[in-house]
């Protein structure tokens, strides 16, 4: 302590905030006797520039999680929840006067089914043409499918209904995959009925040992319950070669999905099965149908999006110039209608009020024309709801 007094020219005391700094300045003559070596000194200079380096990286971590923090905040005010629920009734209207029920007496649904025809007809000429088909007849090209690529289950005793719709086989869907699979090797067929009946039936003996049905070993049955199924069910999409582009094809995801959901114990005893099998059979709303279907719901469902980003992009702009004054000034990352909470929050309220409307008017609909809740309510609803719609509002729930 002593030496160091010795050596010392200045003390300096800071008293700040409850914060105490005692420090004394060397002398000049105490660091050239080479009491503090070059060496030494540069070691501490180091250390002082690593310090600084280390505050300033601090610093930028800082401002990123500061800036990360600002745009996941939800910022919405009064006139952004207006924008959102006046945007989802405005849908909601469209989606109800212009939309409606699927029905094949409804000129803009004839007009969707006449186009998801031909694109799947397209479809089905396009991948007989890669398979090896020379013809240029649909009829030709669906037979050249369905000799090539059959399915096990396509002639079992048990479908006596609509077996594109019983047969879970038969459904573009996972559950339909692993049914394709699950019989290659268990040489069993799983159905549903409208009824609500379940069915587990054992392929016959001529089908199991049909060397184009069934594998012979582990890689053939992969093989035949994946790429054949998905070949045979794009040679169904179109109807049978007898019928060819007119008859009743596959049931697209949606419909397969809930006829699946029909088979649970929950719903078997009620009046689903059969409402699905009429909207099957009875409205033909099959594949092609739910493609029109998917393209006549989305327009509703897009003007919804676009009114919300749209409007959020002018008040939001309108907001920065008021506060910046000059259009120089304005911070773009405020205005433009993606990447923030605010405008997710926005779009997750627009989409659950489309969906209520939709749902509500739907309900209202079918019960009106059904005359009670019945067997027709269920069919009507499920015509009428947008699918769409509900598969938005999933995802803007899971942004949100």
């Amino acid at each position: 302590m002593n030496r160091l007094k010795d050596v010392t020219d200045t003390c300096f005391k800071i008293d700040e905030n409850d914060l105490k700094v005692e420090f004394q300045t060397l002398s000049p003559n105490f660091i050239k006797r080479g009491t503090f070596s070059d060496d030494r000194i540069h070691e501490i200079k180091k250390q002082v520039l690593d310090i600084e380096e280390l505050i300033r990286n601090n610093d930028n971590e800082v401002a990123k999680l500061n800036s990360e923090i600002e745009k996941l905040t939800n910022h919405a005010d009064g006139i952004d929840y207006m924008i959102a629920v006046t945007s989802g009734i405005l849908a909601g209207v469209i989606d109800s006067v212009f939309v409606g029920e699927f029905s094949t007496n409804n000129g803009n649904w004839k007009k969707a089914r006449a186009f998801s025809n031909k694109s799947v007809n397209k479809i089905v000429m396009s991948a007989a043409k890669k398979a090896g088909y020379k013809g240029k007849r649909l009829d030709g090209a669906i037979k050249f499918l369905e000799d090539h690529y059959k399915l096990a289950s396509d002639n079992v005793s048990a479908n006596k209904y609509s077996h594109h719709l019983d047969d879970f086989a038969h459904h573009p869907t996972p559950i339909g995959l692993l049914c394709s699979i699950l019989m290659q090797f268990t040489e069993t067929s799983f159905f549903a009925f409208q009824d609500g009946t379940v069915c587990m039936e054992a392929l016959p003996c001529a089908i199991t040992k049909d060397g184009t049905l069934i594998g012979k070993d582990f890689i053939t049955k992969i093989i035949f319950g994946t790429f054949n199924w998905a070949m045979h069910l794009i040679s169904d999409m179109s109807g049978s070669n007898k019928t060819a582009g007119h008859g009743m094809g596959i049931p697209g995801p949606f419909l397969s999905m809930l006829k699946e959901m029909s088979a649970l114990p929950i719903f078997r005893d009620s009046a689903l099965p059969k409402a699905i099998n009429d909207a099957f059979v009875k409205a033909h709303f099959d594949l092609r149908g739910e493609i029109a279907a998917t393209m006549m719901q989305s327009v509703p469902v897009l003007i919804n999006e676009a009114m919300v980003r749209g409007l959020y992009l002018v008040y939001h702009l309108y907001l920065e110039f008021k506060e910046k004054k000059e259009l120089a000034n304005v911070e773009w990352s405020k205005v433009l209608p993606w990447g923030n909470r605010t405008i997710v929050r926005m779009l997750t309220i627009a989409t659950a009020t489309f969906t209520v409307i939709d749902l509500a008017d739907a309900g209202i609909r079918s019960f009106i024309k059904a005359k009670g809740i019945n067997p027709a309510f269920f069919t009507h609803f499920i015509l009428q709801v947008n699918f769409v719609g509900i598969g938005r509002l999933a995802i803007a729930c899971y942004t949100d």
